[in-house]
């Protein structure tokens, strides 16, 4: 393979770069000096590696002749490797040919945020395209120039840029700071679920009392407006936020330990995001749906009551407890409507969170950014909030009727959710089953895209997905 002028400049210009003195001889310092600037292994063994197999009249130091006979070799094997990578023969690679090359070696990827990555440490002018120069720049000193060596060590090798002028490699964490991190990061979804969770409901208060209130209506289906001046004419301004603090009390915790159970079960399926499957994504949403559903669940009941009866029924959140356990002298009424809520839950949750996840990683990979912007992620949770609600309202309403049966809003008695079910569809028409839905759609989708707007800022303020790439 023929090297042209190019070639031959580079390996010149990076010789007098490493070379400090200008003796036209390279010192094991000088070595690894450049090496530490070049952001390439500069411990100990890995200078001694390289000065045996450059330096070839083992004089302690690499004379230009030699350098250039060790680069130019590399830069032949280096040409190899790209053309090889290059599948549409483009002369240059794009992020989905590396994207293939890694899969086909079986090197573990953490998400599409690590590709891209990898990828820009390369493409240096952003132009979402590799072309030699820049290939053979970062690898050309590379002791060995196969396949699996440049992408392991592409992969592998830690940047830090923080706190040194021109970067250098770190080694691998140890296990004990893997699980540090890991539990750092746990606390961090906790914690970010529990913000998104506080920020959304609150903003989307009216739209959920409005929805309540067409969820509870026997008769004709109500226009909104009407719905809004029940609600105002019900306790003004702050009857549209009753319940909202039995809301937040449940949702805050709630969305903690949804996204929390979330994370935690995806590692479960695998290690890297990216390699889940989208039955994966669904079963992990399920999952951390019913769990955290169940987990705080009577305080859904009592949110769900206190927005459904009159202004003065209750006076707040345990006074509210209080009647309801002592009218019936058990705490079942806490736990009713809990089979029609997790059976809303599976679908719902599964599909939400299945439909965000796939959208937010098709973003990331047709962009190459790192991070979906704020607009981005609202397309995406807005189109998965739509789906999760298409599929689990029905059993949302029905949760609702029996939470509420036997009060002064719901007279109507139900056995279970197989009941309620076919009593709607008989008395109302399967439209009953969709009530509210219009008012859920205008609360849910402002609301997913807040939560989710939140949770991926508070992820990427506390850098979770760099400390996730590093430690596994």
């Amino acid at each position: 393979m023929v090297l042209n002028e190019n070639d031959k400049e580079f390996v010149k210009k990076l010789f007098d770069s490493l070379d400090k003195d200008n003796n036209g001889k390279l010192t094991r310092e000088e070595i690894k000096e450049g090496f530490f600037k070049l952001r390439i292994p500069s411990s100990e063994k890995d200078i001694e590696s390289f000065l045996t197999n450059v330096d070839k009249d083992k004089d302690g130091s690499v004379s230009f002749k030699e350098f250039e006979d060790f680069t130019i070799e590399n830069i032949k094997k280096l040409k190899i490797v790209f053309e090889e990578l290059d599948t549409n023969k483009s002369g240059t690679l794009d992020i989905h040919e590396i994207e293939e090359s890694i899969k086909k070696l079986n090197i573990p990827l953490y998400s599409e945020q690590e590709l891209i990555r990898l990828f820009h440490r390369i493409d240096k002018n952003r132009d979402n395209q590799i072309d030699f120069n820049e290939w053979r720049e970062l690898l050309v000193l590379l002791p060995n120039s196969n396949l699996q060596l440049i992408i392991s060590f592409w992969k592998d090798s830690q940047i830090l840029d923080a706190g040194f002028d021109n970067g250098g490699f770190i080694p691998p964490m140890v296990e004990k700071k893997e699980k540090a991190s890991s539990l750092r990061n746990t606390i961090t979804y906790m914690l970010a679920g529990s913000v998104a969770g506080f920020a959304s409901r609150t903003s989307t208060a009216p739209l959920e009392r409005v929805k309540i209130m067409c969820q509870l209506n026997h008769g004709k289906p109500i226009s909104l407006i009407s719905a809004f001046k029940a609600c105002y004419k019900d306790g003004g301004i702050k009857g549209f936020f009753r319940g909202n603090l039995a809301n937040i009390i449940k949702v805050s915790p709630e969305s903690a330990v949804k996204f929390g159970t979330y994370e935690y079960v995806k590692k479960l399926f695998a290690e890297n995001d990216c390699e889940l499957t989208s039955a994966q994504r669904f079963i992990s949403g399920s999952v951390a749906g019913v769990v955290s559903h169940t987990t705080l669940f009577p305080l859904e009941v009592v949110r769900l009551r206190l927005s459904a009866e009159i202004a003065g029924t209750y006076n707040g959140i345990f006074d509210c407890f209080k009647k309801i356990a002592i009218s019936e002298k058990s705490i079942r009424p806490f736990y009713r409507g809990l089979g029609a809520s997790i059976t809303a839950t599976i679908p719902h949750s599964g599909v939400n969170m299945m439909v965000y996840e796939f959208l937010k990683h098709k973003v990331i990979k047709m962009t190459g950014n790192e991070f979906p912007t704020a607009g981005q992620l609202l397309v995406c949770a807005s189109t998965s909030s739509v789906c999760g609600q298409l599929v689990g309202y029905p059993f949302h309403v029905v949760k609702s009727r029996l939470i509420t049966q036997g009060s002064s809003v719901n007279q109507e008695k139900y056995t279970g959710l197989f009941d309620g079910l076919t009593k709607i569809i008989k008395k109302e028409g399967p439209i009953g089953l969709y009530k509210g839905i219009v008012p859920s759609f205008m609360k849910s989708i402002p609301s997913h895209s807040i939560t989710f707007i939140v949770y991926e800022g508070f992820k990427k303020a506390f850098d979770v997905n760099l400390k996730e790439k590093k430690h596994h």
